[in-house]
């Protein structure tokens, strides 16, 4: 992994060395796609690492490749229920066979600056899209041109809000009942919480990246790997 990530990573090889009569090399092999690839060329040429550390979407990419072994039918003394379900969910197959070890989850992070909240009269971290919009309105009504900023980006507007309240992103079970699953994201809740976004961003209560003063700096709220 790459920057800051990175170093946590090797933090973590380095500690494991200490105390561990086996040594792990960890090396850094690219951004997450550039890794799969080299995953994939390793493996055909029987040449490949112990292990490979990439996206939860890799593993879907090694199950149809039928190239790798599943984590389970590798280790039969560890109890895989320890899991959290909800992290797990990404590295299964349809009949919840683990098929990769979860090592780390994103979390999404929302920061807010706790002062100039306070100065609009806003006690507390809104903890719903609801009481946030309310809290955007006071800011803006308080002066601020910027209540609220985010990249947009699927994963965080779209994706944790369907998972949040139990709906399906696609059919067939999001996917996991057959191949022929097709997105359903033109209906009922995400459809609404879309157009609220469009709504809230044409009255000036949340601005794209793109639309900051700030530009491309990580101002919105990101999503964080937690090992």
């Amino acid at each position: 992994m790459a920057f800051d990530w990175g170093n946590v990573v090797d933090t973590m090889c380095e500690s494991f060395n200490a105390q561990s009569v086996n040594n792990v090399e960890c090396i850094y092999q690219g951004d997450y796609d550039t890794a799969m690839q080299k995953a994939v060329a390793s493996i055909r040429a029987g040449n490949h690492p112990a292990l490979m550390q990439f996206f939860e979407v890799g593993t879907t990419d090694l199950m149809m490749s039928g190239i790798a072994k599943p984590l389970e039918e590798t280790y039969d003394d560890v109890n895989w229920s320890d899991y959290i379900a909800g992290a797990k969910g990404y590295y299964q197959s349809s009949s919840n066979k683990l098929m990769s070890q979860p090592w780390n989850s994103s979390t999404i992070v929302l920061y807010v600056n706790q002062t100039q909240l306070e100065k609009a009269g806003i006690s507390g971290t809104p903890e719903t899209y609801e009481e946030l919009h309310a809290a955007m309105k006071q800011l803006q009504e308080s002066g601020h041109q910027c209540p609220y900023t985010t990249d947009g980006h699927p994963w965080r507007v779209m994706e944790q809000v369907a998972a949040r309240h139990g709906v399906d992103i696609a059919t067939q079970h999001n996917g996991f009942d057959g191949l022929d699953a097709e997105y359903s994201v033109n209906q009922g809740l995400i459809v609404d919480h879309m157009n609220n976004l469009y709504d809230w961003n044409q009255e000036g209560l949340v601005k794209l990246d793109p639309q900051t003063r700030a530009a491309s700096t990580q101002v919105h709220s990101p999503r964080v790997n937690v090992p």
